[in-house]
């Protein structure tokens, strides 16, 4: 081998070769740190779109007590009175929920506040029937959390018993574009989709008053199909 030979291989071994490991480590630091940041400022953007959820289901949770403490609702609901059960809804004077209220054999009574989600192009709501009950009747049953209480005739009982039973009153939040666009505001530059499909959605909540609730649905990235997004 001659000396230019010997010179050539001896820097690229002792100069050109340390300089490249020493610049992909780097490169590799930096895209591992850039990672760790987004992985942060997502997990900080999901708490407080968590939070942010958790205001707006006090909110449902607020309007549906008021809502099963009104005398008028009671009176309407014994006389089976869908007309004066609508009435009542509409006084409520509430527009970001859902309010309604359904008979012991499921039919709707009345509806009012936000009756008309808006979700992406192409999704189909599943009547509100199918939505309200306890035990859901379509997987799409997470795009609207509820808050609900079954509402008993006074001096029945036993009290919970199908013949004491008057109805079901909801308030409810629909995960539409505007409720993510709500729950976006509360955080960083971050986007929020509500995926509705083939994977396993948690259950409603139980609860020890007689009261059910549903949690925030969560599912792996890609799965199912996008309903909202914001």
């Amino acid at each position: 081998m001659s000396l230019r030979a010997r010179l050539t291989l001896f820097f690229v071994v002792i100069v050109v070769l340390p300089v490249a490991v020493a610049t992909a480590y780097g490169w590799q630091a930096v895209a591992r740190s850039s990672q760790r940041q987004v992985q942060a400022e997502l997990e900080q953007a999901r708490r407080s779109a968590v939070v942010a959820f958790g205001t707006r289901a006090d909110r449902a949770q607020q309007a549906m007590t008021v809502l099963a403490d009104d005398p008028a609702l009671l009176q309407a609901m014994a006389a089976g009175d869908a007309a004066r059960v609508q009435a009542v809804l509409r006084g409520q004077h509430v527009t970001d929920l859902l309010l309604a209220v359904t008979a012991p054999d499921g039919r709707v009574l009345g509806r009012a506040g936000d009756t008309s989600p808006g979700f992406l192009p192409g999704i189909g709501r599943a009547p509100l029937a199918m939505l309200l009950p306890r035990e859901p009747m379509v997987r799409s049953w997470p795009t609207l959390q509820r808050r609900s209480a079954d509402l008993n005739s006074r001096g029945c009982s036993p009290v919970g018993s199908r013949r004491c039973l008057l109805g079901t009153v909801t308030a409810g939040i629909w995960m539409d574009n505007q409720e993510l666009q709500r729950l976006a505001a509360s955080t960083l530059d971050a986007d929020l989709t509500l995926a509705v499909g083939d994977v396993p959605w948690p259950a409603p909540s139980a609860a020890s008053r007689p009261t059910t609730g549903s949690r925030p649905p969560t599912a792996s990235a890609g799965a199912g199909r996008p309903a909202a997004r914001w």
